[in-house]
């Protein structure tokens, strides 16, 4: 009878901590998904903003990464970063395939990327939001 009610005590603390962390999984599942509402609509979480092959190992990093690494929220409708400075996306500034942009062009992009920067924090997005490498 002793070793039933030690077994019984060990199940029931395993269950009490199980219901414990249970609102914590929740909730982390719910800053995703709200932060995905705040995502501009040519965006989401998946979406690969660096993507480096090193050899055998493709490293990548998600939009999700980035946000949870500026510790992202989004009150409001607004996602802004730990320190309540709105985030924003911009497409990487040279071309992506195709033609290049002419220098004053490249110069003109740079100068509304500062802008951006001042206001901002500015996530930038490469054109390869796959992740798979361009050769």
């Amino acid at each position: 009878m002793k070793n039933f009610s030690s077994k019984t005590g060990f199940v029931l603390k395993i269950l009490v901590i199980v219901f414990i962390s249970l609102p914590l999984v929740g909730a982390c599942r719910r800053d995703r998904s709200t932060l995905n509402t705040c995502l501009p609509k040519s965006r989401q979480l998946t979406d690969v903003i660096v993507a480096e092959d090193s050899g055998n190992n493709l490293k990548t990093v998600t939009i999700s990464d980035k946000l949870r690494e500026l510790q992202a929220s989004c009150p409001n409708n607004r996602l802004v970063d730990a320190k309540g400075t709105e985030i924003v996306f911009s497409d990487r500034l040279q071309s992506c395939g195709g033609a290049g942009f002419n220098q004053e062009i490249l110069q003109q992009r740079r100068k509304e990327l500062e802008t951006l920067q001042q206001k901002y924090t500015v996530i930038i997005v490469e054109c390869n939001n796959n992740g798979i490498p361009i050769p």
